[in-house]
């Protein structure tokens, strides 16, 4: 039972991570570019 939580609070984690990080990772991308475009 304690793994099957663990797993599940793990999966529960990645899928609410994952888009925050891609989104990070999205701002990070584009902020040059937008400084730029700026400037």
């Amino acid at each position: 039972m304690l793994p099957l939580s663990q797993q599940t609070l793990y999966s529960f984690l990645v899928v609410s991570a994952d888009p925050l990080f891609i989104l990070t990772l999205g701002i990070l991308l584009l902020l040059p570019k937008s400084s730029k475009a700026l400037t």
